[in-house]
């Protein structure tokens, strides 16, 4: 997602290698260990975010692959596809997941003017300051992060769970070849997230994109969407369903989600993902075995 590293993919990564899975996990442009472009304000596209995913996937040669993207990397999963599907990119998609994420830019994908405000904070201040009240040491619930990602009553109610999610990420263990130089992931600047920004406001895989390469393509596809989330519009997930094939496509509303479903409904999404990927490796599979 915007200005986010792959820590934020550990509760999925342990459960996924749990389950007999590989995971592939993309710094994207400017985040995490990828090397940033600093003397360039040149916008980080959807379109060279695709290309560096599809890079990465290839030197790790994964010739097919299930596509799983969150906000801003389901755009990015978009336009990949959309690459496959237009003969652009040799590469397999056996599922694409798309969690909470739209399919083009305009006034009605837009947050609102509140959420634009703490999202326009949190990219200033490198996170928003600290999660933590320094006078009392219990967690502001109304923190412009969890503002953004998470629904008022839940947030109040969950602080222990939110202290307990946040710890887990930042406990994620380095890889070895960057753990000699970062004790911690690099925080995005401001500058770096501003790029990802102006790409994503760019980003035109449309209607008729999602029609496009679904029909080529024609790969089972799930979509997930918070109904609380304040970021990304639920309409907005509800318009990709709408054009993608319909015997293909599975559509899941968490409906007291916000925006970081990947920590408030962390158990609900698991399962999720479990069902779908065993769903279809097992017909693969059934299918191979038919040859």
């Amino acid at each position: 997602g915007l200005a986010m590293s792959h820590v934020c993919w550990a509760p999925q990564t342990a459960f996924l290698s749990s389950i007999g899975y590989k995971v592939l996990l993309i710094d994207n442009r400017g985040v995490g260990f990828s090397t940033p472009e600093r003397f360039s304000m040149r916008p980080h596209t959807i379109s060279s975010m695709a290309r560096d995913a599809l890079a990465c996937i290839q030197e790790c040669r994964m010739s097919e692959v299930h596509l799983v993207g969150v906000s801003m990397g389901g755009m990015i999963s978009q336009r990949l596809a959309l690459m496959v599907a237009e003969g652009n990119a040799a590469l397999r998609i056996k599922s694409l997941v798309l969690i909470t994420t739209h399919c083009r830019s305009s006034l009605s994908t837009m947050p609102s003017l509140a959420a634009m405000a703490d999202l326009i904070s949190i990219i200033a201040t490198r996170g928003g300051g600290p999660l933590k009240d320094p006078a009392t040491g219990e967690i502001n619930a109304d923190h412009p992060m969890l503002r953004l990602l998470f629904p008022k009553k839940w947030r109040h109610e969950n602080k222990e769970k939110i202290v307990e999610a946040f710890a887990r990420v930042d406990r994620e263990e380095l890889p070895p070849d960057v753990s000699s130089e970062h004790k911690k992931v690099p925080l995005t600047s401001p500058a770096d997230a501003l790029k990802q920004i102006f790409g994503l406001l760019n980003h035109s895989v449309g209607e008729d994109g999602i029609e496009k390469f679904h029909k080529t393509l024609r790969m089972p596809m799930l979509i997930i969407y918070g109904g609380k989330d304040k970021l990304v519009p639920p309409e907005s997930s509800r318009r990709i369903a709408r054009r993608a094939v319909p015997e293909l496509t599975t559509v899941v509303e968490l409906p007291e989600s916000g925006h970081a479903l990947m920590l408030q409904c962390e158990e609900e999404l698991h399962a999720i993902l479990e069902q779908h990927f065993r769903k279809i490796d097992d017909c693969f599979v059934a299918d191979v075995s038919r040859l």
